[in-house]
């Protein structure tokens, strides 16, 4: 599983507050209308479904794409995606479940019930700490480096897929953090096997889709055929190709699931206090039991994950309470409730693609349900292309010239700033992210003198160019000027990082920086691109690589930026070796391509 990336600051707990009525499926032609355009103006195509729901009405269920391109099957209403993370939420109603029938006690200890598990760890990590996501297990690519390397893709048996992992370090002791983590959800799926003798497939099928009558959900094995599933797909330089296929044993209780969005629909209506087809009302009242605080606001979680978020500052107080967020080899999937209004808005994709899914999207669907409730849609998403908080201005393309340039991360990272047009663009590359390599792309909208803001929004990211003393004084963004005092202007220009509301400095970078004592020589020669079936050879020249006739381009100038990693029009290409030290491949990473895995390019 991919991008737990997908764990964001806008998304919350789980689960509802609604009843499991007959639905009424009532079209809406000019929330129809809204959704085409909005699909229509994204930058890479969107493939998938989408659903739109205020109380037992559905506004809009329609597929977008293509569920399989080579016979031209079109996505609808009926098409089944994988779930990926989104499975969890399933997972934590079948404990609720089984702590209601008395086989599985929230409180206890792993060793309770795999008494296997080794015991230094077992004996003091809870059922609870698992469903809330604080044991310390760390999640998959995070405890295993190279996890994707190869052991997504191999048959494990239950023990032996926890085998990779329950050696290794915590990421802090039990119920001291908070750790996102599919292992620790595949725990709990082998202790409800091991309580009732069934399958994780057997209960989910008896406790969930038989009552709610689910009938196009189901435990995916790689194996059975349906019509009208969906084949999953990444961005490939000539446009999509097919994804990889995670071996489902690596996945159970965390991110196995097949399901429609329909069938998603029934799902998260079933929590109403008068409706008992699943849970009981004590049950959905210890649910919801938990209780924090988030900047002095009471704030209520369920024992699943993550938070619940309050919009504008608490002023208002809509709460959006995040189902879940989750995305396999090939598909993406989003399920959020917005509980005051009793809404929803889910989105299944078989295109494991960030640019057209992401906050962009989510906060435009979320806006049309509200503005559907009669509820200002600038009060909830201030920063949102749809409702913005002010008039981008207009600055001078040889002002915004200045910005050019390679700049070095605290994450031990690079982000190259470069203008097409009259307007900036960015491609980042991160190192350090979980221990894995992930490249984001995406414009920047100019907003507020050297401010500017990515347009996924403020709930993923955003970064703020800026010339210290001449940020607004005033306005919206005046109050980010605190963020940078304590870093002098040693360059003129800089750019500043700000995730979740913590900043981090970006410096200018130049190719004195990096020199490799050995020269370039070892990453000259031939490589080949399975995707492509052809071959292109790369030359040192001057302290770059040169790769002439290379998609597209006559002369492609490939810059060192550290040890294996290289930056170039395209994008940035990313070194592999052999045990032996030798070079095996490179990956080149970019927007255009899939974000987390690039395209592969091996060393003849």
């Amino acid at each position: 599983m991919t991008r737990a990336q997908y764990f964001l600051a806008g998304v919350i707990v789980l689960l509802i507050c609604a009843h499991a009525g007959a639905q009424s499926p009532i079209g809406d032609s000019g929330i129809e209308q809204q959704v085409d355009e909005f699909i229509a103006s994204l930058p890479d195509e969107f493939n998938g479904t989408i659903l739109l729901a205020i109380g037992d009405t559905i506004l809009l269920n329609k597929g977008y794409g293509y569920a399989d391109r080579s016979f031209s099957i079109r996505n609808d209403s009926n098409t089944m995606y994988q779930l990926a993370s989104v499975s969890k939420d399933f997972t934590t109603i079948l404990i609720f479940k089984l702590v209601e029938e008395g086989l599985i006690d929230l409180e206890a200890t792993i060793d309770t019930y795999l008494p296997e598990y080794p015991k230094d760890k077992a004996e003091k990590i809870t059922v609870h700490q698992l469903l809330l996501h604080q044991s310390g297990i760390k999640h998959h690519f995070q405890a295993i480096p190279d996890y994707f390397g190869g052991h997504d893709l191999l048959y494990h048996t239950p023990r032996e897929y926890l085998q990779l992992f329950w050696d290794k370090e915590l990421a802090h002791e039990p119920g001291e953090g908070t750790t996102y983590t599919s292992p620790g959800y595949t725990v709990l799926a082998l202790i409800m096997e091991g309580v009732t003798g069934r399958s994780f497939a057997e209960l989910l099928r008896e406790y969930i889709c038989e009552p709610l009558d689910m009938n196009n959900t189901f435990v995916d094995n790689n194996l059975t055929t349906f019509q009208n599933l969906a084949i999953g797909y990444k961005k490939g330089i000539n446009g999509l190709v097919f994804d990889l296929e995670e071996v489902p044993s690596n996945l159970i209780g965390a991110g196995d699931m097949v399901s429609t969005t329909g069938d998603l629909f029934k799902f998260q209506r079933i929590l109403d206090p008068g409706n008992d087809l699943v849970l009981s009302k004590p049950s959905k009242e210890l649910l919801f039991q938990e209780q924090f605080k988030i900047n002095d606001l009471l704030v209520r979680t369920n024992v699943a994950t993550l938070a619940k978020h309050v919009y504008n500052d608490g002023v208002d107080t809509v709460t959006q309470y995040g189902i879940g967020t989750g995305g396999n080899y090939g598909f993406r999937a989003r399920l959020t409730r917005l509980l005051e209004i009793d809404a929803c808005y889910i989105v299944l994709s078989n295109v494991h693609n960030g640019r057209a899914m992401n906050d962009q999207m989510y906060n435009f669907l979320a806006d049309i349900l509200f503005s559907r409730s009669g509820i200002s849609l600038k009060t909830y998403y201030p920063l949102s292309q749809y409702a913005p908080s002010q008039t981008p201005v207009t600055i001078p393309t040889e002002q915004l010239t200045l910005y050019e340039g390679i700049y070095r991360t605290d994450e031990d990272g690079f982000v190259c700033v470069f203008l097409e047009g009259n307007r900036l663009y960015y491609r980042d590359y991160v190192s350090s992210v979980w221990n894995r390599k992930n490249v984001y792309g995406g414009e920047l909208l100019s907003i507020d003198g050297g401010t500017f803001v990515d347009n996924n929004g403020w709930f993923q990211r955003y970064f703020v160019f800026l010339i210290p003393e001449q940020l607004a004084a005033d306005g919206p963004y005046a109050g980010l000027k605190s963020l940078f005092a304590d870093i002098p202007d040693t360059s003129g220009y800089q750019l500043v990082q700000v995730k979740f509301g913590a900043a981090s400095r970006a410096v200018r970078w130049s190719a004195d920086d990096f020199r490799s004592s050995s020269g370039l020589a070892e990453y000259a020669g031939l490589y080949y691109s399975t995707e492509l079936q052809r071959t292109f050879q790369f030359d040192e020249l001057e302290n770059r690589l040169i790769a002439r006739d290379f998609l597209g381009l006559q002369e492609l100038s490939c810059l060192p930026l550290a040890l294996d990693l290289f930056y170039s029009e395209k994008g940035f290409l990313v070194f592999h070796r052999y045990d032996d030290g030798t070079v095996r491949d490179f990956r080149l990473m970019s927007e255009n391509l899939d974000h987390v895995y690039g395209s592969l390019f091996i060393r003849k």
